[in-house]
């Protein structure tokens, strides 16, 4: 598998185990502290569903979280037989306060796994909030190549929807973000919604 090859090349961490009746696999830095890789499946082959969100949380190969298993129905609704996730940061925390601006900068082995795990994918879910919107921005900065990865597969590209950022401190940038899953303000949200597909100019405001 890719993500064995990835791992190994690496010289990362591959966890297997089962959690809820799915089996999982993740793949760790060695003191695990970063999180590259996670998957849940229930079921061979088939489609995959990647979500690519802001940070890992507490989800591991034989333990989930709420936004994991809403992620998780919204793959089955859409035909999938697995879940992948990737992350802007590999860093993991809990909590996105705890979160600072040095956690969100360019990784290269973090972004071999983004990138890969978009190429196997059917569907590629975009939801990494306000915060991971400003990670993508500085990491385009940084490697202004990582928009090409996006745009090869920029027909499987899915979001909630796309929101303009109301807070004042951010009015300056036009800050336009793919929600989380289950936002702070509103758990619930979206817990029934549809994905959509990302129009060229919702696609130009994330990746701008």
């Amino acid at each position: 598998m890719w993500f064995v090859e990835l791992a190994n090349e690496h010289e990362l961490e591959i966890y297997s185990g089962d959690h809820k009746g799915f089996s999982g696999i993740a793949v760790f830095s060695l003191d695990k502290q970063n999180r590259y890789f996670l998957e849940k499946r229930w079921a061979e082959d088939g489609d995959v569903f990647t979500a690519f969100m802001m940070n890992p949380s507490k989800a591991a190969h034989n333990i989930s979280d709420p936004t994991v298993d809403q992620l998780i129905n919204v793959a089955k609704k859409n035909g999938c037989n697995a879940l992948n996730v990737v992350n802007v940061s590999s860093v993991i925390e809990g909590n996105s306060k705890n979160l600072i601006d040095t956690q969100f900068q360019y990784n290269q082995v973090n972004w071999a796994f983004v990138s890969s795990a978009l190429r196997q994918s059917k569907y590629v879910f975009l939801g990494w909030g306000v915060k991971g919107q400003l990670g993508i921005r500085n990491q385009l900065k940084m490697q202004p190549s990582i928009k090409h990865i996006f745009e090869t597969e920029k027909e499987k590209l899915y979001v909630y929807e796309v929101l303009k950022s109301i807070d004042q401190k951010f009015k300056r940038l036009n800050l336009h973000y793919a929600p989380h899953p289950r936002p702070q303000a509103n758990i619930k949200k979206y817990i029934e919604a549809p994905i959509v597909r990302i129009e060229n100019l919702e696609f130009e405001m994330l990746f701008m």
